[in-house]
Order: structure tokens, then C-alpha cells, then sequence
């Protein structure tokens, strides 16, 4: 008996906009980013062991990118006994800074991550996108104080504490980035929205994005998509702004007898 499993995932939203004019009353100033992406798998069967992985960076300061990673494979074998081991990922993000990085107003991402693994006879499989798994940050300063805003939600399969999507603020310290705002301290659960507004005061900031696919269970699927918006950019009449965010997960699971 053979099994396999296929992977499809395609992005449920566009984002679109029209942004004709900004004039911010106090500058926020993207001085950093940096994405990190992986994933490894270990599957087969009695002396056969499969460990593939693959992993990606990108540094580049920019106004907009994407990226996905996607793995499938099946494998069998009849030695010392009949077997079969399958594992497919398919992870990606994007992410949009809105107005010039020396003085943005928005800052949009999302994230997904699926997996699936199965495994017949003496075969095993296993494979994950985790430590970072699916992780972008952006550093910014801010000149003045500044009301801010942070919305989004996120969605993983496995019922427990927000572990494995979250967003978080820190604020640099002098010696290094304390914490100010995480969604996993906020009781959510395994899937929920949030939205917070308040005042920050001028210094250094991160805000941070993570998604995990983790090795344990046989398929499982995580979303995570938020905006950062700076409260004093006001914009002008004339300007017209409409964003829906990429937020994903179009899955699907296919099994052969």
C-alpha cells in the first residue's frame, strides 16, 4: 500500500493601493530588515534515511517583497520489510512598507506555513520549518512620540497557547531590545484577532513576525497577518488607501490506496 500527499496553497487576497499624497506630522525611519526562512525533513525506512533542508536570508532594506519555499517527496522501499514515507512544505511571506522608508506610515505583512507527513510499515517521516521557520523583522526609529496602531490575525491548527504564529514589538534599551507587546501574552488561543492602539515615545523600535511549522503532527497549517500603522501620518483628502491582506491557506490533502 502506497500513500502520498500533495501540498496547494495559494494566496486568498491581493493587496492593492492608491497613495496620492502623505504628509506625516512625525517621521518614523526604517533603518533595518531582515527575513529568515527554513525547513528540514528526516524520512525512510531501515537503512534508508532521507534528510533534506533548505534555508533563505535576505537583508535588503525595501518598500516590498515575497518569498516561498516549497518541498515535496516520496519514497519506498522492501528491505528489511515493506515501507513508504512521504513529507511536502510549502511556506512563504510578504511583506509592504507604505510611504518612503525615511518617513513610512504603514507596514503590512503576512505569513503561511502547511506541512504533511505519513508514513506506511517500518517507514517514518518527519519534516518542519522551525528555528526561525518563517521570520521577518523591520527596525525603525522614531524622532518624536507618536500614536501608533497594530492589527491582525492569525490561525495555526493545534489547540494551545500562541506559539507557533505570533507578532511582537520591542523597543531598544541601551543595551538591547526589551519586549513592550506580544501576542502570545494576550490569551488568544490558537486563533484570534487583535488590535492595539496607543502612544509610543521616540527611540528605536522592532517589530517582529514569526510563523512555525513544527515536526510533530502529521499536517498542520499556520497564518499570520498584521499592519503597523504611525496614528500622526494624516492623510490628505485626496488620498485613497484600500489593503486586504495576503492571507493564505488553500490546502489540500490527496491520498492513494
Amino acid at each position: 500500500m502506497k500513500k502520498s500527499y500533495s501540498l496547494g496553497i495559494k494566496p486568498i487576497a491581493a493587496l492593492s493601493l492608491t497613495l496620492f499624497a502623505c504628509t506625516p506630522a512625525f517621521a518614523l525611519n526604517m533603518t533595518t530588515r531582515s527575513t529568515a526562512m527554513n525547513w528540514s525533513a528526516i524520512y525512510g525506512g531501515g537503512p534508508t534515511v532521507i534528510t533534506p533542508s533548505d534555508s533563505f536570508s535576505a537583508s535588503n532594506l525595501t518598500n516590498s517583497f515575497s518569498n516561498s519555499m516549497q518541498f515535496s517527496d516520496t519514497q519506498s522501499g522492501d528491505f528489511p520489510g515493506n515501507w513508504t514515507a512521504s513529507v511536502a512544505i510549502d511556506i512563504g511571506q510578504f511583506f509592504s512598507v507604505i510611504g518612503p522608508l525615511t518617513d513610512f506610515v504603514y507596514i503590512t505583512g503576512s505569513q503561511y506555513g502547511t506541512k504533511a507527513q505519513a508514513a506506511t510499515g517500518i517507514g517514518a517521516a518527519g519534516i518542519q520549518s522551525a528555528v526561525p521557520g518563517n521570520r521577518m523583522e523591520h527596525t525603525f526609529d522614531a524622532a518624536t512620540a507618536f500614536n501608533y496602531n497594530l492589527a491582525g490575525n492569525f490561525f495555526y491548527e493545534v489547540n494551545g497557547a500562541q506559539l507557533n504564529a505570533y507578532v511582537m514589538m520591542q523597543k531598544w534599551n541601551g543595551s538591547g531590545f526589551s519586549t513592550i507587546w506580544d501576542s502570545r501574552l494576550q490569551g488568544l488561543g490558537n486563533a484570534g484577532s487583535y488590535d492595539v492602539t496607543g502612544q509610543l515615545t521616540s527611540g528605536t523600535y522592532k517589530l517582529i513576525a514569526q510563523t512555525e511549522t513544527p515536526l510533530g503532527p502529521t499536517f498542520y497549517s499556520v497564518s499570520n497577518v498584521f499592519r503597523f500603522t504611525n496614528l500622526d501620518a494624516v492623510p490628505e483628502p485626496a488620498t485613497m488607501f484600500a489593503l486586504s491582506g495576503f492571507a493564505l491557506v488553500a490546502l489540500r490533502r490527496r491520498k492513494k490506496n
